[in-house]
């Protein structure tokens, strides 16, 4: 499990459909990385309590890479390599990570390519270093 107090994900993931998915969860709380019925993310990785309704407009088909950091005073996601969201840290993990589902339900409809985990906060250049990986590897324009 992680032990830090702060950590950055990365995943590449294509849903099949509009349906409700869970992509990683690694909060007690049971609440992750997922999109619910109405296209908004709930989203709660490396925080104690969830995001409601944001980010919105998550996707339901096609692939794409999102990074999700909490470190110093900022949470932060990207989509695509494109600030989504930034707000205050509330710093929530457990020792429990899920991938593919968000507290064994809200299974995702598709598929993972790939997940990269730190138990700690990336510099803007290393974020930019690894999207930059991921794009040439899994074959994002």
């Amino acid at each position: 499990g992680i032990t830090s107090t702060a950590g950055t994900l990365f995943a590449v993931f294509s849903p099949d459909s509009d349906a409700i998915y869970g992509i990683v969860s690694i909060n007690g709380a049971g609440d992750g990385f997922w999109r619910y019925s109405d296209s908004a993310g709930y989203m709660a990785v490396f925080r104690a309590t969830r995001l409601g309704t944001t980010p919105v407009n998550q996707p339901f088909s096609g692939w794409h890479y999102h990074t999700v950091q909490s470190a110093a005073s900022t949470y932060l996601i990207r989509r695509n390599s494109t600030a989504d969201l930034a707000t205050t840290v509330d710093w929530g993990v457990s020792s429990d990570i899920l991938v593919g589902m968000e507290n064994t339900v809200n299974e995702l409809a598709g598929d993972i390519a790939e997940v990269i985990l730190y138990d700690r906060g990336l510099s803007d250049a290393e974020i930019t270093t690894i999207e930059v990986y991921l794009r040439a590897k899994w074959g994002f324009a």
